[in-house]
């Protein structure tokens, strides 16, 4: 669980550095960078949280929930591709 937190960590950094930089720069990407961040949190940790604490609950049926983790991560991926070409974008 401390991977997940640390992750989480990480992320909520990006997201304070992605409204810092919003401040500073008029990139048209920047909520999409944001909203891409939120739903990965919201999809990978989220998910994985909610299957700990299904699991150790002794809930059948956790299956359905186990995809959306990948889904969580291809949204970070998305967000930060995104922050990068805003950053290419800006420079030229």
């Amino acid at each position: 669980m401390y991977g997940i937190n640390l992750l989480l960590f990480y992320h909520a950094f990006a997201l304070l550095f992605v409204s810092l930089y919003a401040q500073q720069n008029k990139s048209r990407l920047i909520p999409y960078i944001s909203l891409f961040l939120i739903i990965g949190i919201l999809l990978f940790s989220g998910s994985i949280y909610l299957l700990c604490a299904l699991k150790s609950a002794n809930t059948v049926g956790l299956s359905g929930l186990g995809i959306l983790t990948p889904l969580g991560g291809l949204f970070f991926i998305a967000g930060w591709i995104t922050l990068i070409l805003s950053i290419k974008e800006l420079k030229n």
